[in-house]
């Protein structure tokens, strides 16, 4: 039975968690418009939704390096804080009249939201599974769910506060929320033992075992369909704000609908993957979502139907939704077939490596993708180019785990 005390402590941890997800989120029904208005080409447009996957990419392959296990508890909070100065500077730059250095602010506090979330993903699932290790199953699942639930909420706060004070309020109000959060971490954590320091090692992964772990055939196999999916959605989202206003006639105060219905598909999935995957159908899950990725991403261009288009959406997020599940969880088993010195690394090392694979594909989709092509093609073309992408590497991932017999491993080690 968990104590109120843990209780208590896991509930702050997940507090801050889905807040720092909304970040993320937040820009996106409002961004994309604030930018067009001021003449910003969709090239830059793409490039500031890029600047923070990239940041978060570097960071996540930096921190299993450096970073020690006493260590994880004050950057988990430190990085909170940080989250919310960018939200909060985020939201000033508006104030900034040339575009050129409206542009440069915005990436230069994207990528400080980057690197500061790179730091969170990498110590928020050590730090909260180690208040209560029995269960750390389920707190990953209900963390994967807190960040859903940030994501989701995050377009709809931002509509809602951008009706009522313009484009700095949003960002200010939110940035305002994670620093109170990190706060309310920083005093709670601080007035209690949350050590994650572990009884064996020396609490640091070398860079020849790094390296070595990344670079297996089953983890580069599992990271194939995180690949994909990352691709995918920073495609759709560098675009979608500006494709539903063209085409359903939502602006700014109206277009959280969309949002939110797709954020919400990843909260309500997350516990059921969940059980599912507790159940030993792992496996199974992971082939239903590589196969209706790329289906829901091709539905999404032709449906006209605004209802119609929110269902493909919603499809789309519980496939991503089922596959980071059942990624993350792998990628855990995978290190500690390793046997790195410190179990706690182990954690670290498996969300750094999903942040990392995730991030850059998403980088890739809305820089590459939503942001340069867009400046020749239209949306639908770019969109198809991205969706006959991610069929092909939804094949490829299809391939290469079952050549890696990666169904028999998957059901033995989730």
């Amino acid at each position: 039975m968990i104590s109120c005390r843990k209780l208590f402590l896991i509930i702050i941890g997940f507090l801050l968690y889905g807040s720092d997800s909304m970040f993320m989120s937040a820009i996106l029904p409002i961004f994309p418009l604030a930018a067009q208005a001021r003449s910003i080409s969709a090239v830059w447009i793409g490039l500031v939704f890029a600047s923070m996957n990239v940041s978060v990419f570097i960071g996540s392959f930096i921190w299993p390096m450096v970073l020690k296990p006493r260590h994880y508890v004050q950057a988990y909070v430190f990085s909170g804080f940080l989250v919310g100065i960018s939200f909060f500077c985020f939201g000033c730059i508006i104030f900034v009249e040339n575009s050129n250095l409206f542009i440069a602010l915005c990436i230069a506090t994207r990528v400080l939201g980057g690197i500061s979330m790179s730091l969170m993903n990498a110590c928020a699932i050590p730090v909260i599974t180690k208040i209560h290790p029995e269960k750390s199953g389920i707190i990953i699942i209900a963390m994967q769910t807190a960040a859903y639930i940030g994501v989701s909420l995050g377009p709809g706060a931002a509509s809602g506060l951008f009706s009522i004070g313009g484009y700095y309020l949003p960002f200010t109000t939110l940035g305002v929320l994670v620093m109170a959060l990190s706060f309310l971490a920083w005093i709670s954590y601080s007035n209690t033992n949350v050590n994650v320091e572990n009884s064996t090692g020396n609490g640091k992964i070398n860079r020849y075992d790094f390296f070595t772990f990344i670079t297996r055939p089953w983890v580069i196999g599992i990271a194939l369909p995180v690949f994909s999916d990352g691709l995918f959605a920073g495609i759709l989202m560098s675009s979608l704000t500006i494709y539903i206003k063209e085409v359903f006639f939502l602006d700014e105060s109206k277009n959280y609908i969309v949002y939110v219905s797709y954020g919400l598909s990843f909260t309500i999935i997350s516990p059921i993957v969940g059980i599912i995957i507790d159940k030993g159908f792992a496996s199974v899950l992971m082939v239903v979502s590589i196969i209706t990725l790329p289906l829901s991403f091709f539905s999404i261009i032709y449906l006209e139907s605004l209802y119609l288009f929110i269902l493909a959406l919603i499809c789309k997020a519980a496939s991503g939704g089922m596959i980071s599940s059942v990624t993350i969880l792998y990628f855990i088993k995978s290190a500690e077939k390793c046997n790195f010195e410190n179990s706690s690394h182990n954690k670290l090392l498996s969300t750094s490596l999903f942040s990392g694979t995730w991030v850059f594909s998403r980088a890739l989709g809305s820089s590459v993708f939503g942001g340069i092509l867009l400046e020749f093609l239209s949306i639908k073309t770019v969109w198809m180019v991205g969706a006959s992408f991610t069929a092909l590497s939804s094949i490829l991932a299809i391939l290469v785990m079952k050549y890696l017999s990666f169904f028999t491993r998957l059901y033995y080690t989730t």
